[in-house]
């Protein structure tokens, strides 16, 4: 028997930050930083011991950019500060 789908509460904190200049430039320090995923790097791995090891190797500050998506045309209009 297939039982109902089930509704999961999954509260998350949202944290707020002062940047010390705009947006743009935390974005760009930001992406300056942090290294593109690159997936051939991990095509050597054999198990979990050694895609940890080369996540190390590769993003020693624990980030990797895995995706980049310009959402500015979706947010024109937007109430919020910066996309109006």
């Amino acid at each position: 028997m297939i039982e109902p789908p089930k509704a999961v509460d999954h509260p998350t904190r949202r944290l707020l930050v002062t940047l010390p200049g705009s947006c743009d430039d935390a974005r760009t320090r930001y992406v300056a930083l942090v290294p593109d995923y690159n997936p051939a790097a991990f095509r050597s791995a054999t198990s979990w011991q050694d895609t940890l090891a080369i996540a190390e190797k590769h993003a020693p500050q624990g980030f990797m950019m895995y995706a980049r998506r310009d959402i500015t045309p979706m947010l024109v209009g937007s109430s919020s500060p910066g996309w109006t």
